[in-house]
């Protein structure tokens, strides 16, 4: 029997003794090598071209991040899970971001969690099984094999320095397993940003799964995302795959994570640290096969201190965090993201507008953009339809604009929402729609600003 060898650079003797009997039990033709400092771990790793590393992160004579950056430079195709008793952020970032492939915290879930994370970095590396990869190292594959292809980070339009570091730190959520967390106001784009990540990932031909936590009503929000049993509660009259079996293998993007119910928060806490989960009714686990990406567009410090969100699960899902900048902190990218959206609304409506005006582009820089890109382009779309509509260029739609308005002019976050609301005759949910947020949402704004639907003020 051929054997695939795993080095573990590792100074304990009891840790190296678990880790081999742990991957011993995963497949009779792994082998772990095991040594015990910084340099051997270099020379080895070089010499024999493992199919993965397991690292320390304290080693007699070196830092396992030092090490980390000596393998990279010498084996970049080499798969690293670094292995940690100090589970900071900042130490676990700065591991992922120099090219681990993953990490584990080297606690009492161990034994659980180790086998999993080689089981899954092996996989993605394309090793098979069959046969060891120190005898053909030219088929060892980075998890991100995409990151070069150019085609998902179109989707990220602009070229400030903003989105310049976005685009960055998406090639590096995309080279890694971890979760990540994306934060900013509505309508930046952050489901954009999430499906980019899976676009450039090992997981890009398995399924990308969006849902918005705020629109699940609670009682169901458990069955929806781990499935039911038939018989599991009143109605369920047929068993039901959740949404972590319709994203196996691919993503699982949590929109308005903070709008996940408290106990459901601490279930998906658990997943996230075992990597398993139990469908509603039943009392058999199933292995969770997804890479979950959560987004947030409220204040993590207000979030904490209302305890809408757990902060251990924040702190877990933030191992690496995205921050999407809003449109109005990168107005030189306005150009560019107007022709975008032109051309999208040309194939969408078979239409050929354009070019945009220079008096447009004028008006649209001078805009606050409380909506962000989502009302940039829903704006862009509403003069499209409008000249199409009667046979009118752009030009000639701008010019009809009152002065200093777009198609409204520059709101407040307030303005924009009264506006939705009249124009739905006060149907929460039509203006929740158009302003691309969950009725919750939109409920929460309108108590913030002060604004009282039509019915609650015949009441007073």
């Amino acid at each position: 029997m051929i054997t695939t060898t795993i080095l573990h650079v590792e100074d304990d003797p009891a840790i190296a003794a678990l880790v081999a009997r742990l991957v011993s039990d995963i497949r009779p033709d792994l082998e772990v090598r095991h040594v015990t400092t910084a340099a051997e771990g270099i020379r080895e790793a070089v010499a024999s071209a493992p199919a993965l590393v397991l690292l320390d992160h304290r080693l007699p004579d070196g830092d396992g991040l030092e090490v980390l950056d000596a393998l990279r430079a010498a084996q970049p195709a080499l798969p690293i899970i670094f292995l940690t008793v100090m589970a900071s952020p900042r130490m676990i970032v700065g591991a992922l971001r120099a090219g681990a492939s993953d990490y584990i915290v080297k606690n009492e879930d161990l034994p659980a969690v180790l086998p999993r994370a080689v089981r899954d970095t092996l996989a993605r590396v394309g090793e098979s099984g069959e046969s060891g990869l120190a005898d053909r190292p030219q088929t060892i594959r980075r998890p991100a094999v995409g990151i070069t292809a150019g085609e998902p980070l179109r989707a990220l339009v602009g070229a400030s320095l903003a989105m310049d570091h976005v685009r960055g730190l998406v090639r590096t959520a995309a080279a890694t397993a971890a979760p990540v967390l994306i934060e900013g106001e509505t309508g930046t784009g952050k489901e954009v940003v999430a499906r980019t990540i899976h676009g450039l990932s090992a997981r890009r031909a398995r399924p990308f799964v969006p849902i918005n936590c705020a629109a699940v009503p609670e009682a169901l929000a458990e069955s929806e995302l781990f499935g039911h049993a038939r018989g599991a509660f009143t109605g369920a009259y047929r068993e039901k795959e959740g949404l972590f079996e319709a994203a196996r293998g691919g993503t699982l993007f949590l929109d308005e994570i903070e709008d996940l119910p408290l106990p459901l928060q601490a279930k998906m806490l658990r997943v996230l640290q075992d990597l398993e989960y139990r469908p509603v009714g039943t009392s058999t686990t199933r292995r969770a096969d997804v890479r979950i990406i959560a987004a947030s567009n409220q204040n993590a410090v207000e979030l904490l201190q209302e305890r809408r969100l757990r902060p251990d699960l924040y702190y877990r899902l933030r191992v690496l965090s995205i921050m999407v900048p809003p449109l109005r902190t990168r107005l030189e990218d306005l150009p560019a993201l107007a022709v975008h959206f032109l051309h999208r609304f040309n194939a969408r409506h078979d239409t050929n507008l354009g070019p945009l005006p220079p008096a447009l582009l004028r008006r649209l820089s001078t805009a606050s953009w409380p909506g962000n890109v989502r009302e940039l382009e829903n704006t862009l779309e509403s003069l499209c339809v409008a000249a199409e509509g009667n046979r009118r260029s752009l030009e000639d739609v701008v010019a009809e604009l009152p002065p200093g308005s777009v198609s409204g002019g520059p709101v407040d976050e307030r303005s924009l929402i009264l506006s939705a609301l009249e124009a739905h005759r006060w149907s929460r949910q039509a203006a929740a729609r158009t302003l691309g947020v969950s009725r919750v949402t939109l409920w929460r704004r309108m108590t913030r600003l002060g604004i009282r639907d039509v019915a609650s003020t015949a009441e007073g």
